[in-house]
């Protein structure tokens, strides 16, 4: 694990050989996350497939396909449209979630119309990536149509969506979205509420007022 930490911090092929063997051949969880956060500090582009490969498949935990995004949004330079319609368009949802953090990492206001498209995707993780998404971008443009889609957003059926969609309405409207927190903040879920309270302080300023209400 240290070995592959200090291997991290260069760009030797050889080294880069290794890890990218380690990759397939570590079992030892410990390592493995080194492994991958590795492959992202060494912005070896051969990398990309590999991990492009971890998050597309069924296989990888929640956790390691966290940490290759994070890899794979380290070693890329820039966003190229090529680049979005490859993962956007991808069959995989673990992908069309990476071009939503994508878009959002590299704040590129220059693709609002694939987050739109994906604030709609079939797969949950998807919708929820997009919602956070144009959030952290914050288009001055189009605004009623961000309102629009957030306020569809707070109806839907699983409760990660609802608040992802209640957080980005009270950047915009606080009002409407202290009403949308509401429902979710007496929901009789636990973990409900604990993510609710926790996507309101989210909204700092904008949810400060609903916040002190409650």
């Amino acid at each position: 694990g240290v070995a592959v930490k200090l291997a991290g911090h260069c760009r030797d092929q050889r080294l880069i050989t290794d890890v990218q063997r380690l990759f397939y051949e570590e079992k030892v969880w410990a390592v493995r996350q080194e492994l991958i956060q590795a492959m992202g500090k060494m912005k070896a582009l051969s990398f990309k497939p590999h991990l492009e490969a971890l998050i597309a498949s069924d296989q990888g935990s929640t956790v390691e396909k966290s940490l290759a995004i994070r890899a794979l949004l380290e070693l890329l330079d820039c966003l190229n449209p090529a680049e979005v319609d490859h993962l956007s368009c991808s069959s995989h949802p673990g992908l069309r979630q990476l071009a939503c953090q994508a878009i959002a990492h590299f704040q590129s206001l220059r693709d609002l119309d694939r987050l739109w498209k994906l604030a709609q995707d079939p797969h949950q993780d998807v919708r929820m990536a997009a919602f956070q998404a144009i959030g952290q971008l914050r288009p001055k443009e189009q605004v009623d149509r961000v309102v629009e889609m957030a306020k569809q957003g707070v109806k839907d059926r699983l409760y990660q969506v609802a608040i992802s969609a209640a957080w980005l309405l009270t950047l915009y409207e606080p009002e409407a979205g202290g009403h949308a927190f509401t429902a979710l903040l007496r929901d009789e879920r636990r973990e409900v509420r604990t993510l609710a309270a926790a996507a309101i302080a989210a909204t700092g300023s904008c949810g400060k007022t609903y916040a002190l209400s409650q």
